[in-house]
């Protein structure tokens, strides 16, 4: 695992990550190498960007799907 990085909120606000880099996260987590709580943390990025990541460049479905019932 790489090092963990600290950055101000400032400069994470402005942070840019390549298509490249998301591919290759998107296909670590889709491996099992890489939990998407362990690439957030490492790189201080939300779960919500994660997963917009894999709905993105991801082979498989990562929206949880909604049951509405009604009575």
């Amino acid at each position: 695992m790489d090092e963990l990085i600290k950055l101000s909120s400032h400069q994470r606000q402005y942070r840019r990550f390549s298509e490249e880099f998301k591919r290759k996260k998107v296909h670590e987590i889709e491996l099992g190498l890489v939990r998407i709580a362990e690439l957030c943390k490492q790189y201080q990025v939300t779960s919500a960007a994660v997963y917009k990541w894999l709905s993105v460049f991801g082979t498989a479905k990562y929206k949880p799907d909604r049951l509405i019932m009604e009575s």
